[in-house]
């Protein structure tokens, strides 16, 4: 599903929305492997998956490229890290950072940070929506209380990109029942 489509939900529509810090890695591949899960489950009719980051907005320069194709050694490492976990990385391709916004954080139904850093970022710059903030870890029931952090060599890279991926695989139906 393209970008542009994703961002008009219909009415009935619930809208997960995945935010990190440039909307480069973490909250995108968030996004991607939820979006699979829901179509696997034919429910994208009823949910969908977005993301954001903050740089770019409230405050924050934007990243310094717009997609994690463009910082060689991270996109190398994330693409080695997918491989082992058996993840097409073709949806980067098209990616570009999106900065968060009121409006799209009003519309979402559930808003998960994936780290503290931005779940406190997000409470106090929206503090009438904290009541549908929460932290990645916590959404996804994991054992392992840690942040889900921006990473920087390659054991870290395939600790997060498990992480993130492992982790919506085995507990977004779930989720979705909640959310109704």
């Amino acid at each position: 599903m393209s970008e542009q489509t994703k961002e008009h939900a219909n009415a009935n529509q619930h809208t997960i929305l995945f935010v990190c810090f440039g909307n480069v890695h973490r909250s995108v591949l968030a996004e991607e492997v939820a979006n699979i899960i829901l179509r696997q489950n034919q429910l994208d009719g009823s949910y969908r998956a977005i993301s954001r980051g903050v740089q770019g907005s409230l405050g924050f320069e934007k990243p310094k490229h717009s997609s994690l194709m463009e910082y060689d050694t991270e996109w190398e490492l994330t693409k080695r890290a997918l491989a082992v976990l058996h993840v097409d990385t073709r949806f980067f391709l098209d990616r570009k950072s999106t900065p968060i916004d009121i409006k799209t954080i009003q519309q979402a139904t559930e808003v998960v940070a994936m780290d503290q850093k931005i779940y406190e970022i997000l409470t106090e710059h929206f503090p009438d929506q904290a009541n549908k903030l929460v932290l990645f870890s916590a959404w996804v029931d994991t054992s392992n209380p840690d942040d889900i952090m921006d990473c920087c060599d390659e054991e870290k890279h395939l600790a997060v990109n498990t992480s993130i991926v492992k982790g919506i695989q085995s507990n977004l139906i779930t989720k979705l029942k909640i959310i109704e």
